[in-house]
């Protein structure tokens, strides 16, 4: 029984530590495994011949199955990365706080139409897997990384600055400058990347500023491709 114990304090520690680390949406409150698992073992051995503490162990996974399913209905399939409707949720927790240590980046990626055109949308599919596994190996374990829709990614900081957010983006192009000169896929990989930092959960501040950046950054991509293909 006392290692039993043990097992959920520690989970206890595990989790609220996991919670304090990261900005993620707390799909998987504790309680809902811990507690009736804690219950069956003290009704168990209060009272001997009853085997309750099984039957706990059945509620008790319940209750994490039907969290998983609360958490997949957040991932986006394609991607790996969570979805546009964790982003409305994230951002609906920072505009309720006001929270001022959040920094956001946001990109799309270049000539997407033109992978799908050419090499058909199975490789277009494979082109933002291959975007959200750059995302996902670039940014912090703080961070969270999402598919807002399309070929459009955002990744929100928390208790970040500038500079992070700068190396963040920096580590985003050098893996995706290796990509291209790998020459693995049949398509060049560019991205067009806004960042910015919200400001007392002003959310519709925060998504224009990003946005601003990341167009004012597409729009030099494309003026750059047009002198090349004059030239």
């Amino acid at each position: 029984y006392l290692l039993l114990f043990v097992y959920y304090g520690y989970s206890v520690v595990a989790t609220v530590y996991n919670w304090k680390k990261t900005p993620h949406a707390r799909f998987f409150p504790v309680h809902y495994f811990v507690v009736p698992l804690v219950l069956g073992t003290i009704l168990q051995g209060l009272f001997y011949g009853i085997t309750i503490g099984w039957m706990m162990v059945a509620v008790a996974f319940v209750f994490v199955q039907l969290n998983l399913y609360r958490e997949n209905a957040y991932i986006d399939t394609l991607s790996g990365l969570y979805n546009r409707n964790y982003f409305s949720h994230l951002m609906d927790i920072v505009q309720y706080r006001r929270s001022n240590d959040i920094f956001g980046i946001m990109m799309d990626v270049n000539g997407f139409k033109n992978i799908n055109d050419t090499f058909g949308r199975p490789v277009g599919d494979d082109a933002i897997g291959t975007v959200g596994a750059i995302l996902q190996e670039s940014a912090p374990d703080s961070a969270v990384v999402m598919r807002t829709g399309g070929d459009e990614f955002v990744v929100l900081l928390k208790g970040g600055s500038k500079e992070k957010t700068d190396e963040v983006i920096q580590k985003i192009q050098a893996r995706v400058t290796d990509l291209n000169e790998k020459g693995e896929k049949p398509y060049t990989l560019s991205l067009s990347i806004g960042s910015a930092r919200c400001n007392g959960g002003d959310i519709n501040g925060f998504l224009s500023d990003m946005d601003k950046e990341m167009y004012a950054r597409k729009v030099e991509y494309y003026r750059l491709e047009d002198e090349l293909i004059l030239n």
